[in-house]
């Protein structure tokens, strides 16, 4: 029986760990599992209850950040996994192999154990067969996987309930009259896990199918921003070459005004033709070719076309990028996402002050790269924890997923940071970020 319970445990963690992809935290994974072992000695079944309500608590306690739904869906699937592929194994698959009678199989802890230890191969087999993507699952965001995860959680935890029901039925039915259920059983494990699997493949069906049109959506932006960069290229092209123009024709007036001798008019040249054309080249065309350590053409095009977008609308834009930047620290898509939500949340809140600013910096020290984004804004100060929260705007309701989505993009970043600060009219936020691959684990987002 002990063998048995702690199996259990450790086989659902095994589920879990796989699911969230991340390392477990050794110290409450034991503290949890000896909780667990504990429950089950003082209550018939009592792991049954136990196993997910630890999940829950753990991965609450791992990602604070992540919403309810997905803490419910993490915490009941392993052991709704668990015990159906379980069933399976010992109502269907076992009695056909093994010289045991069916209503025994059940009951007899040798055969739960070979379940037991026949359950990963059968989890992995499960995950190959419909190539069921947890992080696509889980760290999708939108209106429709919201509901979808809302109902398969309602739909685990009322499957939860009712096998804890069934398994105490069913024992005090055999202690007193020897009666099995074994017909039933096979009818409802066979519908339960065949309506598992269809849940969890549309699941996986359903959220690649959103993150393929994101994909594409970001490639069209990706693809008007590279054309706004050409655009911008050649308008300096036509600058440079209409001032080449311009500049052989001063020259000859200057030179006219050296020949007369007349030092005023050399004067006049200078300051009213000469210095201005020099301003008006000048002025929107450096801050583009502040651009040109940045490396990496999709994030350069982006910059560059909301720059041109900022300089449309007034905003006054300053560009720092010291350093020779090859690549950035983080997947391109998921740095474009990053870099449109910060930009748009900036130029927004910029807009709303009478003298708007933004001021972008990128620059690297060994293997750090560091990004700033600051503006403007109206209030002297904002409280900046909940801007981070789903559905959270200080504009409207209808909004509040841009930084949210900011979030759950670097939880899939152990070795990056983001902080948030707010005070004297000004809105900051300051990305760390170090070289790594995107791992999935949780991130601490500092807010002052």
């Amino acid at each position: 029986m002990l063998v048995v319970i702690i199996m259990t445990v450790a086989v659902t963690w095994f589920t879990y760990a796989d699911a969230s992809q991340h390392r477990l935290s050794v110290g409450p994974v034991i503290g949890l599992s000896l909780f667990e072992i504990l429950v089950s000695f003082l209550f018939p079944y009592g792991y049954v209850l136990t196993i997910p309500l630890a999940l829950f608590v753990y991965d609450c306690h791992r990602f604070p950040h992540r919403h309810l739904r997905e803490h419910f869906f993490i915490a009941f699937f392993p052991p709704v996994l668990l015990d159906l592929v379980g069933r399976v194994l010992y109502l269907f698959i076992f009695p056909t192999l093994l010289p045991v009678s069916p209503s025994m199989m059940g009951a007899t802890y040798t055969i739960q154990l070979l379940a037991l230890l026949c359950f990963p191969i059968s989890y992995w087999s499960l995950k190959r067969l419909f190539s069921l993507d947890y992080y696509a699952i889980l760290d999708f965001d939108s209106h429709s996987t919201e509901k979808l995860l809302k109902l398969v959680d309602a739909i685990f935890v009322l499957y939860y309930l009712l096998v804890y029901c069934i398994c105490i039925i069913s024992r005090e039915m055999a202690s007193l009259s020897g009666i099995t259920s074994d017909y039933f059983c096979k009818i409802f494990t066979a519908i339960s896990f065949l309506a598992l699997l269809y849940i969890l493949s549309y699941l996986n069906r359903y959220s690649k199918q959103l993150i393929k049109a994101r994909v594409k959506e970001e490639q069209a932006k990706h693809l008007k921003n590279l054309e706004n960069h050409s655009r911008q290229i050649e308008g300096l092209y036509q600058s440079i070459r209409s001032f080449k123009h311009d500049y052989e024709n001063i020259l000859i007036s200057l030179r006219g005004s050296i020949d007369s001798g007349d030092i005023e008019l050399i004067r006049r040249v200078y300051e009213d033709i000469l210095e201005k054309s020099m301003e008006e080249l000048n002025q929107d065309d450096a801050t583009i070719a502040s651009l040109v350590h940045l490396k990496p053409s999709s994030i350069k095009s982006l910059l560059s076309s909301k720059v041109m977008e900022m300089q449309s609308k007034g905003i006054k834009v300053d560009l720092y990028f010291p350093d020779p930047i090859d690549q950035i620290f983080l997947e391109p898509l998921d740095m474009i996402i990053l870099l449109t939500h910060l930009l748009d949340n900036a130029i927004e809140a910029t807009l709303l002050t009478k003298n708007p600013s933004i001021s972008i910096s990128c620059y690297q020290k060994e293997q750090r790269q560091y990004l700033t984004i600051a503006n403007t804004m109206l209030q002297e100060s904002l409280d900046v924890e909940p801007l981070f929260e789903e559905h959270y705007s200080t504009y409207d309701s209808e909004r509040g997923y841009g930084l949210y989505n900011v979030r759950k993009i670097l939880e899939n970043y152990p070795k990056c940071q983001l902080t948030t600060s707010s005070g004297d009219y000004h809105f900051s936020q300051y990305l760390e970020m170090g070289e790594s691959y995107p791992a999935k684990g949780c991130l601490p987002i500092k807010e002052r």
